[in-house]
């Protein structure tokens, strides 16, 4: 199933969420009235620079949940700057040349010369890794290390020197003395969220902080921040073997596709990242024509719409790459799909087993896509679904099981991803036949129970199960204005037309158990299927990989 909001559970969530609602509007495209009475409370219009706004009204409490994405993650980076979206994340955190400063015109100087000294000092850094690399002289790689340890002193003594000019986190400390609510940002492969809830009468702090955000950045302490997402990356990835395998996995099975590459960038380009590098992304991809906002809750729309046209109205887009507007469903270069074929991705390093199984997929909208979410619902999820009745409570070889249907992205062909946790004794969990041989039996059982629905079907009542349970879902969720104004934004920007959210909601009424085996003998085939798999690490010896290597079966 889908792990979170805002994927099937923002497509499909406001739509249930309609049964409470009344009706009247006629949108532009057709609508069944169930829709109708959610779109009463909604509406959208666009700013002269490109900026696209949703409204949503909803609850009685005067406060409302206020969301921006920018249609720009890790899928739009290039080689050189795999990691940059999610580094950008960070520095937009850092305050303007309003905020977060006392005096900007002489903290400008100094960033102007931090620049110029952490080009030298990386640049002594490489030569020194180069001269490492090809075991030169020890004369040589002495001089290289004293002149990285002056320009790290250097560097050290200029950082601590601007700080007198810093005011750290005061955008935090505004919104908290204004009653912030989840004040936090994200990135993905496919976009980049910022988000903050708080009451209606304290919207205008909103638009005076985030325009200026936009506007405004100057990513100020750069080179520090680029050390705390190494470490973000050692704690988080390098340190967690199934993490790691997630990661060499999707380089192994997507390649050169977007969706391929780290998300938060390989240590090797983290520690090298500059200040200009991330202005240059942020430049190509940060505008208001590049973006959407929502604002969920109870509030002024007259007034809301008056303060984001003054705050937002002047921010400027950027130079235009082409003609289609960004976030529809025809603004993207043709995609070059990945390889079907048959994939065994083995890391070793130290950790609880992990195992991932996987099947390339149509993203959104396509008809099958939501036939692919149901099947995976019946298949794991709860217990009452086929996997883990087998793998759980029958055989009792695997501790949990989960799928997500739509993984790792929405903008290009993704991932029918199942994973596992094998059931192992302690004894066995450093024994590398015993962990290989405990996958083997999960894979076995996993086919088992695919070709018999391939072979027998589904029951209408597993797929009215699974109705049932998205609508219960949903509506839960949904109560929430943060998970609302999520998915309203998440949608409008991948498919440029928040309402494709409703329009899936009658899918799932149309979906049958024909439909849901059909899929599964369509895409979860045995010579397409790609696994990855944890395992010990070897004995040591000559020939044996090293932690966290990365070996094809």
């Amino acid at each position: 199933m889908r792990s979170a909001f805002p994927n099937l559970t923002g497509r499909l969530a406001l739509a249930a969420l309609l049964l409470l609602l009344p009706a009247t509007i006629l949108p532009e495209k057709k609508m069944t009235p169930t829709f109708q009475t959610l779109l009463d409370r909604s509406r959208r219009f666009t700013l002269p620079n490109g900026l696209r706004v949703v409204f949503l009204q909803r609850g009685d409490a005067p406060v409302a949940a206020l969301y921006l994405k920018i249609r720009a993650g890790g899928s739009d980076e290039s080689p050189e700057d795999t990691g940059i979206a999610h580094m950008l994340e960070h520095m937009l955190f850092k305050g303007t040349k309003i905020q977060g400063t006392l005096d900007y015109e002489a903290e400008a100087r100094y960033l102007e010369i931090i620049d110029r000294w952490a080009m030298k000092y990386d640049r002594s850094r490489r030569e020194l890794e180069a001269a490492q690399a090809d075991r030169a002289a020890p004369e040589k790689i002495e001089e290289l290390t004293r002149r990285v340890e002056k320009w790290r002193n250097r560097m050290d003594l200029i950082q601590s020197d601007v700080a007198k000019f810093r005011v750290p986190d005061e955008d935090s400390l505004l919104y908290s003395l204004n009653g912030e609510r989840g004040y936090n940002a994200y990135t993905n492969r496919d976009l980049t969220s910022y988000l903050v809830e708080l009451p209606s009468n304290r919207i205008e702090v909103w638009a005076r902080i985030e325009s200026d955000r936009f506007k405004n950045p100057v990513l100020r302490e750069f080179y520090t921040e680029r050390d705390v997402v190494s470490e973000e990356r050692r704690m988080r990835v390098e340190n967690v073997g199934s993490s790691l395998l997630m990661e060499k996995f999707l380089e192994e099975v997507y390649g050169d596709h977007p969706y391929g590459p780290s998300l938060i960038g390989p240590m090797e380009k983290i520690l090298y990242f500059n200040r200009p590098q991330a202005a240059r992304f942020y430049q190509e991809h940060y505008g208001p024509d590049n973006a959407v906002i929502a604002v969920v809750g109870r509030f002024d729309e007259a007034e809301v719409k008056g303060l984001i046209e003054k705050y937002f109205g002047d921010w400027q887009p950027r130079k235009k790459h082409g003609s289609e507007k960004p976030g529809s469903k025809h603004d993207t270069i043709p995609e070059a799909k990945p390889q079907l074929r048959r994939v065994d991705v083995d890391v070793r390093h130290p950790g609880s087993p992990a195992m991932f199984m996987a099947w390339f997929k149509p993203p959104f909208p396509h008809t099958d896509d939501l036939k692919l979410e149901v099947l995976a619902r019946i298949l794991a999820g709860s217990e009452e679904t086929r996997l883990y009745r087998r793998l759980v409570l029958k055989d009792k070889i695997a501790a949990a099981v989960n799928i997500y249907s739509g993984f790792p992205g929405e903008r290009y062909t993704n991932m029918f991803f199942l994973s596992a946790v094998p059931v192992l004794p302690p004894q066995a969990m450093s024994d590398e036949a015993a962990v290989a041989q405990g996958y083997d039996r999960i894979e076995m059982a996993v086919f088992e129970e695919i070709e018999r629905i391939v072979r027998e079907g589904v029951t209408d009542e597993e797929v009215s199960r699974v109705k049932k349970g998205i609508a219960t879902e949903l509506v839960q969720g949904f109560q929430s204005n943060g998970n609302l104004a999520d998915s309203l934004t998440y949608y409008e920007t991948i498919t440029g037309d928040y309402r494709d959210t409703f329009l899936n909601y009658d899918k799932l009424n149309t979906i049958t158990a024909a439909d849901v085996k059909a899929v599964a003998a369509q895409y979860l085939k045995r010579d397409i299927r790609m696994m990855g798999r944890l395992l010990p690490p070897p004995a040591q010896n000559n020939e044996a990989p090293a932690n966290g290597e990365k070996e094809a079966r």
